[in-house]
């Protein structure tokens, strides 16, 4: 049976890129190494589209300013925690007064653990796709090769 086969309606393009997206780097791996089985070009365009943790902390302080009030501070709390203090003091400077002092208590009082930390990293992105789907946060401005073709999506 196809895997591809319940995703190739409307829509379905996005279904599958986010259940990717939702997994586990290992789940991910075989799920795309099952798509590329049955349609290789889809497999590249969801290597080229798919949100990962490189891409996330590469994005433009300006993406994360309209993306910070989306997420509460232990989403925020959870993702820094893991990172090298150069980047954690970018995303605390990134953050109003009160938000920097709630998250950085936090990071003081319990360190998350690494499934804590993926578990923000999926929120993280899921919040990203639906701004982005809202409207509010357009891929043109801060990483054009996310932009996904509407002829693909439908």
């Amino acid at each position: 049976m196809s895997i591809l086969n319940r995703f190739r309606k409307k829509g379905g393009f996005n279904q599958l890129l986010l259940l990717l997206e939702s997994c586990d780097p290992t789940k991910q791996k075989n799920l795309l190494s099952l798509v590329a089985k049955e349609d290789p070009g889809w497999a590249y365009l969801f290597k080229l589209k798919t949100i990962t943790f490189e891409k996330l902390i590469g994005f433009d302080d300006q993406l994360w300013l309209d993306l910070i009030p989306h997420l509460n501070h232990k989403v925020i709390g959870d993702f820094i925690a893991h990172l090298e203090p150069k980047q954690k003091s970018r995303f605390l400077i990134l953050l109003d007064y009160s938000s920097q002092r709630i998250v950085s208590q936090m990071l003081i009082e319990k360190t998350p653990t690494v499934a804590q930390q993926g578990t923000a990293f999926i929120k993280i992105v899921q919040t990203v796709r639906e701004l982005e789907d809202k409207k509010i946060i357009n891929f043109v401005h801060y990483d054009p090769s996310l932009v996904i073709d509407l002829k693909i999506a439908a």
